[in-house]
């Protein structure tokens, strides 16, 4: 029973290379990547109350591929383009409490060319601005989605998410060098050898990993490892992660990975005992910005994505690197005892580009992290046509040329918000929609002039447009 895992191995850089930019995860486009946002995010449970919710998400500019020339242009759309996310957070207790909040920082798409050195999301509480620090959760092996609320939950300042790992864990490696002679490879007839590890562990207590990749088969009760030789000097490590009783490993030379000529065999005697901890941060770059708690956690929420069949991780620690990890800022609100806070969070919007159509994304699941939240609403102001939403809003045409869309609940929505906007033509900041009107809104708007011409008042109508499908979702929760 053969575990081949070589095809899935080999993509795991590449594609983590693609996902990951400079440390922070953007999410996919077929044309242009875009960044997906949400507001503020709790870290653990806190007994405060959201009375109040408002997002408005001010659209000023579609961008696109190449869109941006300069960065004096950049800092024109910052202006123009951004997500105002308003909490009033009340705290009924008689402490006050002190929440540790985390914003995701997503930087710039991938169409962004231009440099820009000032800080992408503004922070205050009662117009205080607030200091916040970079923290780092895993973003894994990804293809372009990533569950920031899971996200969330891996920064902690101890080891998060996996009650196998704890401090005091400690971790025995074996090394074994192996020098493959021309005259090895002719007693071959397939001109392949296989270094073959087989281990004497308790897949309860023990999590085995190794410096190299390997494919794996259970034989009498025990896992086997083998790995791949090639001609000259070979030296593979081997770890067990925890472990309790004996601890022990054999290796053969073989002419076949599982079967063959058996050429050398040997028992291997262990190479040092060192702690989790110095294990999990050995491949930290020096100076790196990611904390050795967030790297720590990053490494164990790798391994336990990675480990099959109980106890073999299927990924070796070179894996985790600086691109693979999300960047967020973290920062601290108090709200005195029966006292209420006015909190906003400002951040930069970009689109999704496909085509003709500007997709844009804002996660209202990670607020079900909230202990609770009483009133919720959502503006879009932007002079571009909305093709499609996830949800149904009130239009409202204002005088200076936007066209505002509200949506308004006494509680939290399931689901994500989730639009496009349309325009015949991009050419710089300032542009107006040239987009055809769809026979949809094209039926709105002949409805409106009724009920306006028969009302005499002012011209409100609630625009129920077209449903966005969210295609191939298979999340957790939103992924």
């Amino acid at each position: 029973m053969t575990k081949r895992i070589g095809a899935l191995l080999l993509a795991i850089p590449l594609v983590g290379a693609g996902v990951v930019t400079n440390g922070i995860h953007a999410a996919a486009g077929s044309a242009g990547t875009g960044c997906e946002l949400t507001g503020a995010i709790p870290e653990k449970d806190y007994p405060v109350v959201v009375e109040r919710e408002h997002i408005t998400l001010h659209i000023g500019d579609l961008a696109g591929s190449g869109y941006f020339f300069s960065s004096s242009a950049l800092e024109q759309y910052l202006g123009r383009n951004y997500v105002k996310t308003e909490y009033s957070f009340y705290n009924p207790t008689e402490e006050r409490v002190d929440m540790k909040l985390l914003i995701p920082d997503m930087g710039m798409p991938d169409y962004v060319t231009a440099g820009y050195s000032r800080p992408y999301v503004s922070i205050s509480t009662d117009g205080a601005s607030a200091e916040y620090t970079p923290r780092y959760s895993y973003a894994g092996f990804l293809g372009g989605e990533y569950d920031l609320s899971d996200g969330a939950s891996q920064i902690s300042d101890g080891v998060a998410g996996d009650f196998y790992f704890r401090e005091g864990l400690e971790v025995t490696e074996w090394t074994f060098s192996v020098a493959v002679t021309d005259e090895m490879l002719e007693q071959s007839a397939k001109k392949h050898l296989s270094l073959v590890v087989r281990l004497s562990c308790n897949p309860i207590t023990t999590r085995i990993m190794s410096s190299k990749l390997m494919y794996a088969e259970i034989s009498n009760g025990e896992p086997c490892l083998c790995f791949d030789l090639e001609k000259g000097m070979n030296k593979v490590r081997v770890a067990a992660v925890g472990g309790s009783g004996s601890l022990s490993a054999e290796s053969t030379v073989r002419t076949a990975r599982f079967g063959g000529e058996t050429l050398h065999s040997m028992v291997a005697v262990s190479t040092g005992v060192l702690p989790f901890r110095e294990f999990a941060l050995r491949n930290r770059p020096a100076g790196c910005e990611i904390s050795e708690s967030d790297w720590i956690n990053g490494f164990v929420r790798m391994i336990t994505e990675c480990t099959n069949q109980g106890c073999l991780v299927y990924a070796i620690p070179d894996f985790l690197t600086e691109n693979s990890f999300l960047r967020w800022q973290e920062y601290t609100v108090s709200v005195d005892a029966k006292e209420r806070v006015l909190h906003t969070v400002t951040t930069p919007i970009f689109p999704v580009v496909s085509g003709e159509e500007y997709q844009f994304s804002y996660l209202l699941s990670t607020d079900q992290r909230w202990s609770d939240l009483n009133q919720f609403s959502i503006e879009i102001v932007t002079p571009y046509h909305v093709a499609e939403t996830s949800l149904d809003f009130q239009r409202t045409e204002g005088a200076d040329g936007n066209v505002s869309y509200a949506f308004r609940r006494d509680f939290l929505p399931l689901g994500e918000l989730e639009f496009t906007l349309t325009d015949g033509t991009v050419t710089g900041p300032g542009v107006t929609s040239s987009a055809p009107i769809s026979p949809s809104l094209r039926l709105a708007f002949i409805l409106l002039g009724v009920l306006t011409a028969a009302a005499g008042g002012t011209a409100v109508a609630v625009v129920v447009i077209r449903k966005k499908k969210r295609a191939g979702s298979g999340r957790k929760d939103r992924r």
